[in-house]
């Protein structure tokens, strides 16, 4: 059931706004059978701000499944042009810790990416660090964390960072059940094999770079369990 509604929950028809050629984005959530909570959400704000989210709350089942859907829910109603990406995050953080009968939380990585310049303004509260596939052959980790997950307790500050994309480069964006994703030998995928998994894939379009991704991860499980939710997303800049 949880996985029935993360996947109501997320975009599932590519191309998610038609009639763009600005960027280009595909994302895939693969819910475990027993651990729930991992979505992703893109939408335009005006018609040069390009918001995305990616979460995962650190739960199970029904109950970390609709913790996640509150966390969408909020994000999408407070989000805009003009409100900084670390200032959202507080709202929401205050608002996700209203009840502390819960032990449920969340990882959120929430972004704006402007479409004529490039510039990425982005709020890292305790997310796997997203990676950009650079046009000269680097994958650059935004290393930077601006707090830590939102619901654990209120009244926390957030600040944010800028990168900037050019034309044709991609932000990789994925929950931890990407790299804590264990073989038949209980070892993790970890960060180093995502990276050989996605440098040779950034001249492709974001739905191979992900499908592809996710496959070299497969092949990596085996036959081991998928025992946590696995999502990425990719967005690609293409310029005006």
């Amino acid at each position: 059931m949880s996985g029935i509604i993360e996947a109501g929950m997320v975009p599932t028809n590519f191309p998610v706004l038609t009639g763009r050629t600005d960027f280009d984005f595909f994302g895939r959530l693969i819910p475990a059978k027993i651990v729930g909570g991992d979505l992703f959400d893109i939408f335009l704000l005006n018609d040069n701000q390009l918001f995305i989210a990616i979460s995962d709350t650190l739960g199970k089942g029904i109950s970390a499944a609709l913790y996640s859907v509150m966390t969408r829910s909020f994000i999408r109603s407070i989000a805009d042009p003009t409100t900084r990406p670390g200032k959202m995050m507080e709202a929401l953080n205050d608002f996700m810790g209203l009840d502390r009968e819960s032990d449920m939380f969340a990882t959120v990585l929430l972004g704006k990416l402007d479409l004529e310049t490039g510039e990425f303004v982005y709020c890292n509260a305790g997310h796997p660090h997203p990676i950009i596939l650079r046009n000269d052959s680097r994958e650059e980790i935004l290393s930077q964390s601006h707090g830590i997950p939102v619901g654990v307790k209120r009244g926390v500050q957030f600040g944010e960072s800028s990168v900037t994309l050019v034309p044709g480069e991609s932000l990789i964006a994925y929950t931890d059940g990407v790299t804590e994703q264990c073989d038949e030998e209980r070892e993790f995928f970890g960060t180093d094999r995502l990276i050989t998994a996605i440098k040779p894939l950034r001249e492709l379009p974001a739905q191979d770079i992900v499908n592809k991704t996710l496959d070299f991860l497969d092949g990596f499980r085996g036959k081991a369990d998928v025992h946590d939710d696995i999502a990425l997303a990719v967005l690609k800049f293409l310029g005006k």
